[in-house]
């Protein structure tokens, strides 16, 4: 008997992926959005709102789930609980709240609190996370943000470390994280320098060859301090989480590329202490910093 397959499954599937992964960065934008002063913090309950509305949207579509061409935001759940029976979404009462306070904020002009807005995030998240999982039987960490990701060199690398990662190639998936890192930073700092936001700048100590030793261990001493501190104001000018950067660097391997485009891989500590879903933390943030960093193009 002649078979017929279905062709279509695979671009569906991809375009579901892209709408859970914009959902994701709405809720990024919005955990950044939260860290502002008034009024630009309260932005964050917008794009918190986006976020689960589009994620409630893709659910409904992916389910096949019966809606409205106009659908109010409660209206989503009810459909999409038809189609999960006996299971039910995650926090419904928790986002209907949320809900409640984008309109009192978008047509009212009612600001909520702060503490308002940290549950409102706190609980977003477990929303995005459970309901994931649930729906699409995978986990929040799974969904790539990497079509995003800018620029082009810097996704290559990364993908090359999820393909890695996913064959449980430590090592080169370590390189190629590292790779990225190097061609994004340096991508940007290049950007900035040249818009002037950045001055790049080198000195060292000239002495004659009489100098003490001491002083000379000093002066290196003191070079190498400014060029810590100077590495680490040219983070904090980016914008970078330094604590989520000390995190990316841990283990992490020196990359260091010849003018002719060589890469020199130099590895420190034990790569036995990396366990996937370390790798793919660190993929995953180099991929949120990208698409961050963005804003400088």
């Amino acid at each position: 008997m002649e078979q017929t397959i279905d062709t279509s499954a695979k671009d569906i599937d991809q375009a579901h992926t892209k709408r859970l992964a914009f959902a994701k960065h709405l809720y990024l934008l919005a955990e950044s959005s939260y860290k502002l002063p008034p009024p630009n913090k309260f932005v964050s309950l917008l794009n918190l709102h986006d976020a689960v509305e589009l994620f409630l949207c893709t659910a409904c579509d992916y389910l096949a789930a019966n809606t409205k061409s106009k659908i109010q935001f409660e209206e989503y759940f009810d459909s999409i609980n038809k189609k999960l029976e006996p299971k039910q979404l995650e926090l419904r009462l928790a986002m209907q709240r949320m809900n409640k306070a984008r309109v009192a904020l978008k047509h009212h002009m009612t600001f909520p609190s702060n503490d308002d807005l940290n549950e409102f995030i706190v609980n977003t998240k477990e929303f995005l996370t459970t309901n994931t999982k649930l729906v699409f039987e995978r986990s929040l960490e799974e969904v790539s943000l990497m079509e995003f990701v800018s620029p082009e060199i810097v996704r290559l690398h990364l993908n090359n470390a999820i393909e890695h990662n996913t064959k449980g190639l430590t090592k080169e998936a370590l390189a190629e994280i590292a790779k990225a890192w190097k061609e994004l930073l340096f991508f940007h700092t290049t950007l900035m320098q040249t818009h002037g936001f950045m001055q790049k700048r080198s000195f060292r100590f000239r002495y004659g060859s009489n100098v003490d030793s001491e002083i000379e261990k000093f002066s290196n001493y003191t070079v190498e301090s400014i060029s810590d501190l100077s590495d680490s104001l040219k983070l904090i000018a980016l914008g970078i989480d330094y604590r989520k950067y000390l995190r990316l660097v841990h283990g992490l391997p020196i990359a260091n590329q010849s003018e002719g485009g060589q890469w020199y891989i130099t590895f420190i500590g034990n790569l036995s202490n990396f366990s996937k879903e370390d790798i793919q933390w660190k993929i995953n943030f180099l991929s949120e910093t990208a698409i961050a960093l963005s804003d400088f193009n």
